[in-house]
């Protein structure tokens, strides 16, 4: 099962949708840490430091294109698991999709522009999260 991302994240099988000719983004791609021979793909001015592969999906909704995540290994990072799929291109004229993100390489630029966002409001929803459980006390039970 792959989580896909668009109109709504809801669980779809590899029979719905055929993402095959979807690019891939393994975070590795975006990782500041790692060398062009490690598999970073942008320079590192633009990258970020140790991406996770939930960040990237994240990021990659915000500019609402078709997505998937998979529990794909790396074969550079084969311990990290996480695969992201995006539909850049229409599938019959090999036109983009949104104009704005014409190549693979600006799709990567742009992900990873918006990961420091993305993290800033993944931690304000769990310092949401812990506020709210503190306040919250169950009875001890022996």
């Amino acid at each position: 099962m792959a989580m896909t991302a668009g109109s709504c994240a809801q669980p779809v099988t590899k029979d719905e949708v055929d993402f095959s000719r979807w690019i891939c983004i393994y975070p590795s791609f975006l990782d500041q840490s790692r060398s062009i021979q490690e598999g970073r793909r942008i320079p590192k001015s633009s990258a970020v430091d140790k991406p996770n592969c939930i960040e990237v999906f994240e990021a990659v909704k915000v500019l609402r294109l078709r997505t998937v995540l998979e529990n794909k290994a790396y074969s550079r990072d084969f311990l990290t698991h996480g695969r992201i799929r995006v539909e850049l291109f229409d599938g019959e004229s090999r036109m983009p999709l949104n104009a704005e993100i014409p190549s693979r390489r600006v799709l990567f630029r742009r992900v990873a522009e918006n990961i420091p966002a993305v993290r800033a409001k993944m931690a304000s929803l769990r310092a949401n999260a812990e506020s709210s459980s503190k306040g919250k006390k169950g009875k001890c039970r022996k």
